[in-house]
């Protein structure tokens, strides 16, 4: 009797035992791989190996940008988060008191756990502080200082998100790609041929337990400062940094332009994005503007990356960081210098004897005739960039010299009489005008008979009616197309321009590169040609004229000029 009661018992206990027995060799030979390797990257942890952006060189080699050693004040990332990190805050508390507090040694329990929560609470404080003097020494409102912080934790969760997202996706490809379970497995398993979850693959990064640069290459006053008083600050370690460095100062700014943080749009449009090692990562410097912006991608290097095993420390794995490309410009960096200098001192004469030297604004642009390469793209007045952060408020401010504008490329003015030599080109590649056919200048524009009084020749204004005048006195005034040029003549191109028109003027400057951008590879605005076809006969025909030569409806920046002449 008692043996038939016992063997439903003993039965069930079997069956018991071989359901448990059936799970544990599931689990550790069926799905032992798979436990191993999520148990494995649970003990790694991944960190990135920053890399060095290329040089930028001159056409004879000169090195005018390039990435230099630097101090950077840096603060651990578990200091950043707001609230700081608890068990950071508890670590560092004990720490403290352990070094500054005998007491703390040979107290009872309860009596160190009220120590602890008070040294918490100091090194809060202390944390606070820190904040505030870290914006008082980097010369920036505390709002700029939580920026940073804040950037920072985004920079650090968009990696472990990117990392987990990766993984996941892993799992995901090889979970759809295994062959199907066989039948019983759903007894021995409740997660049998479920999909990996996502949360399976949470990690922890080693940028989540190291320093963070808060403030980029301080001077030596902030580093005296700081080092003098590091035990005060929680956290707080002074390291060897990059800064990108311009050995010309000044020289060139417009050209070379500068870097600044990514933003949101760069990180949206980011061609690297499912690269890591070349992604871009909140916090990071990418080329703004001039020759840093428009070989970006080249000077920007590969970082590196590193593996380690939490418990034991030993690399699992590794790549080495790449340098950026360098990159060699056509620009002549002694020949710019020399140019900018001359825009500094400026003679100015006032009657026939006083004159004085001042800086005055302005463009300028020399080019390679044989193979039309820029050697110098000058806009003064300019900066140094490599105090543009500290610069940046008074330059923006200082809206009479514009510093910040590249006169070169971003500003149309009318070109004046630099357009005439076009006008002469352009009537004789049409026949309306031979190389050596003259037009006669009286002073005065004279259009069918008729004598105006605008568009009087400047030349005749000045040297009393004539234009014997200089080495070669022209003997009367019937004047060739190299007559016309050497005297500027503006009766001479405005009868040309009334002779082809409007619309044909404006084609002739079209096919010079007026009106339009050169595609230099920097920002430039395209300029201003008048329109051809708007408005009555009457107007046109004046607009004609006064676009030959002076400063009506025509506007160009001075980049296009020279490569006009050159042709």
């Amino acid at each position: 009797m008692f043996e038939r009661r016992l063997r439903p018992f003993l039965l069930i206990v079997v069956l018991v035992g071989a359901l448990l027995i059936g799970r544990a060799m599931q689990v550790q030979i069926v799905e032992g791989a798979h436990w191993r390797n999520l148990a494995a990257e649970s003990l790694k942890r991944s960190e990135l190996i920053d890399t060095t952006r290329g040089r930028i060189l001159d056409i004879k080699g000169r090195v005018i940008a390039q990435d230099a050693p630097c101090i950077d004040v840096c603060v651990d990332y578990r200091a950043l988060t707001d609230p700081p990190d608890r068990a950071w805050l508890r670590e560092t508390a004990i720490r403290r008191l352990r070094a500054n507090h005998e007491s703390y040694r040979t107290t009872d329990a309860a009596g160190r756990r009220r120590l602890i929560e008070a040294e918490i609470e100091q090194v809060k404080a202390d944390l606070e502080n820190m904040w505030n003097r870290l914006a008082e020494l980097g010369r920036r409102p505390r709002s700029e200082i939580d920026e940073i912080r804040r950037q920072t934790v985004e920079r650090v969760e968009f990696r472990r998100k990117f990392i987990v997202a990766r993984r996941y996706e892993r799992a995901l490809e090889q979970h759809d790609q295994k062959d199907p379970d066989p039948w019983y497995r759903k007894w021995l398993d409740d997660r049998s041929g479920q999909a990996p979850q996502l949360e399976e693959f949470e990690i922890t990064l080693s940028e989540q337990t190291t320093p963070h640069v808060i403030l980029h290459n301080v001077d030596n006053h902030v580093n005296i400062e700081l080092a003098r008083d590091l035990s005060k600050y929680p956290g707080l370690s002074l390291r060897p940094g990059i800064k990108r460095f311009y050995p010309y100062g000044e020289v060139a700014s417009h050209a070379l332009g500068r870097l600044s943080k990514v933003m949101r749009e760069d990180l949206l449009a980011d061609a690297n994005f499912a690269d890591e090692l070349r992604q871009y990562l909140p916090n990071d410097l990418v080329g703004r503007t001039g020759l840093e912006a428009m070989n970006e991608q080249r000077l920007r290097g590969t970082r590196g990356r590193t593996e380690r095993d939490v418990v034991t420390g030993n690399i699992l794995s590794q790549s080495i960081a790449v340098p950026g490309s360098d990159v060699r410009t056509t620009i002549d960096i002694e020949l710019q210098a020399t140019i900018e200098q001359a825009f500094k001192n400026v003679k100015l004469a006032y009657g026939d004897r006083q004159h004085t030297f001042l800086p005055m604004p302005g463009a300028a642009v020399v080019i390679d005739i044989p193979t039309g390469e820029v050697r110098a793209l000058v806009s003064y007045p300019n900066y140094d960039i490599n105090d543009f952060d500290r610069l940046y408020n008074r330059l923006v401010r200082d809206e009479l010299n514009r510093p910040l504008m590249n006169r070169a490329t971003q500003f149309a003015l009318e070109p004046g009489s630099t357009v005439k030599p076009l006008v002469g080109l352009t009537a004789i590649s049409l026949g309306e005008f031979g190389p050596h056919d003259t037009i006669e200048c009286t002073g005065y524009l004279v259009l069918d008979g008729r004598r105006y009084s605008y568009g009087r020749c400047w030349t005749m204004n000045i040297f009393n009616q004539t234009h014997q005048f200089g080495a070669a006195p022209h003997p009367n005034g019937f004047l060739s197309y190299t007559d016309a040029i050497e005297r500027s003549c503006n009766v001479f191109f405005e009868t040309l321009a009334d002779r082809m028109g409007l619309e044909a003027l404006v084609e002739g400057y079209r096919q010079f590169g007026l009106g339009q951008r050169t595609g230099i590879g920097i920002p430039e605005v395209p300029g201003l040609l008048p329109d051809a076809s708007a408005g009555p006969v009457r107007p046109r025909r004046s607009m004609a004229g006064f676009a030959s030569n002076r400063q009506d409806h025509t506007a160009t920046t001075p980049l296009p000029i020279p490569h006009a002449i050159a042709t």
